[in-house]
């Protein structure tokens, strides 16, 4: 079984320490692979080490910047967490523009244009995200 693999399992049952330990063994072996980088993130995300999850989207962008919205999404995530609403919403913005489909992304646009003071805006987001689902 693959190192991206086995820390995909320990994501699904939020053993986010260990995962980490196996995407960072899988980025030993490849470390352009896209897909493991946002892994990455997402499990430093919900440990709330926003720091170390912004460098690994930031990775993940770098190897293909118009490609994972996701990419996008997750350093937009951490950049709320660390209450930088205005490059949060610059980056939801980017994931919008490569996959305006799913509704997290609106719902995460909508919610830092509120923290903005934007309330229409946001609204209007947040109702899209709806509307998605």
């Amino acid at each position: 079984m693959s190192w991206a693999i086995k820390g995909e399992r320990f994501e699904t049952v939020e053993k986010h320490e260990e995962a980490i330990k196996c995407f960072d063994e899988a980025l030993k072996i490849n470390n352009n692979i896209t897909s493991v980088w946002i892994s990455k993130g997402k499990a430093l995300l919900a440990e709330k080490k926003c720091n170390q999850a912004l460098k690994c989207f930031d990775k993940a962008i770098q190897l293909n910047p118009d490609k994972f919205a996701e990419a996008w999404n997750g350093m937009g995530m951490a950049l709320s967490e660390l209450k930088n609403f205005v490059e949060a919403n610059k980056c939801f913005k980017k994931a919008l523009a490569l996959d305006d489909e799913n509704p997290e992304y609106f719902f995460n646009r909508g919610t830092a244009l509120a923290e903005l003071g934007k309330f229409k805006k946001a609204n209007d987001y947040l109702e899209k995200a709806k509307k998605k689902l």
